[in-house]
């Protein structure tokens, strides 16, 4: 019997394939980690692709590379990319979107940043005035670069993260 490379491709192209998609036939988004030099700091990896379905609602750009809390419950859309310390003169400013997956209940966003080592906490709090969905647009500004653990808490619920600064 003769090999018939071209029918080995297309079953290989098969299975491949069919372990890409979900029960309902459709390629399932999942976030991948970022493959760019810039992986993130701390236990938080800046993600690239899909972002969780709970933020449908919010309609994040889906070109923008993100950050996911540990607890699952807030992502932050990162505008500037790399986030940096000073933020450039003319831009881009370190604009963060964040969205809650629990409600708002129209309370605020208080975020408190602390530095790795030594260092003041940074904070910031921004009302939850803004549409659609549950989001909270910031800019977010540290004193030195690093590592900067995030503490989100709104309407009683509370996430944790962390921020990577370059020197601008």
């Amino acid at each position: 019997m003769r090999y018939l490379p071209g029918r080995a491709v297309a079953v290989a192209l098969l299975l491949v394939t069919a372990g890409c998609t979900s029960g309902s036939g459709t390629a399932a988004p999942s976030p991948t980690p970022a493959v760019t030099g810039d992986a993130g700091c701390g236990d938080t990896p800046i993600m690239t692709g899909g972002v969780p379905a709970w933020t449908k609602s919010a309609n994040p750009p889906a070109f923008l590379r993100h950050v996911l809390s540990r607890e699952q419950n807030l992502i932050g859309m990162l505008f500037a990319d790399p986030l940096r310390v000073p933020s450039p003169p003319g831009g881009p400013n370190n604009k963060i979107l964040w969205i809650v997956r629990e409600p708002r209940n129209g309370q605020p966003l208080e975020l408190t940043l602390t530095p790795t080592g030594a260092g003041a906490p940074v904070s910031v709090t921004e009302v939850a005035d803004s549409s659609p969905g549950e989001i909270y647009p910031s800019i977010v500004d540290v004193p030195t670069p690093g590592c900067w653990s995030v503490r989100a808490e709104w309407d009683g619920h509370t996430a944790t993260l962390a921020l990577p600064y370059q020197a601008g």
